[in-house]
């Protein structure tokens, strides 16, 4: 499976928060690799074996991954083989984008629902009616008269990014 790579920062972002650094090493190899055993983990992550293992464990407790258990013939072990869980990590991803958007639709309803203030020498670099009301329209750094702050910008970037996001909860 393929993952772009905005949703490659993201997954990796999110293994970090989740699990720390030496989880994302290992998840790193597994993007690379359809399916790999902890040796071969420990080796090209470049960290011991109990290390994989205990992040192994870790991410499967989080459904981030999954594993097939074969008999080595041989030596009469276990052989346990690792692969990224590619329906967990997209839903993951897909919730993380959710988080997201419900936080851009709340700023951009604060964005909407205030007028804002800046002093024109930029001390201050916008506060609402209310804030700028109690200040009597003064800057309380250099005491000049505060200016009306156009947040079009503002909104149209997290009305852009709103839609981009949609979009892409649609289409997954």
């Amino acid at each position: 499976m393929y993952y772009d790579k905005e949703s490659i920062e993201v997954l990796l972002r999110l293994i970090l928060e989740l699990c720390g650094e030496d989880a994302v090493k290992v998840v790193k190899v597994l993007l690379n690799e359809a399916e790999a055993n902890d040796d071969t983990l420990a080796e090209k992550s470049g960290m011991r074996l109990n290390q994989v293992r205990r992040v192994l464990y870790d991410l499967l407790d989080k459904q981030l991954v999954v594993y097939k258990r074969d008999v080595d013939k041989e030596r009469g072990y276990y052989i346990y083989t690792w692969s990224l869980n590619r329906e967990g990590l997209r839903e993951i991803i897909r919730e993380r984008k959710r988080l997201v958007l419900a936080r851009l639709k709340e700023r951009l309803q604060y964005e909407e629902q205030n007028m804002f203030f800046a002093c024109p020498n930029g001390c201050i670099k916008r506060m609402t009616f209310d804030k700028a009301m109690e200040q009597q329209f003064k800057c309380p750094l250099c005491g000049s008269m505060l200016q009306n702050f156009d947040n079009s910008k503002i909104l149209n970037k997290l009305r852009l990014k709103i839609e981009s996001l949609e979009r892409d909860l649609a289409h997954r």
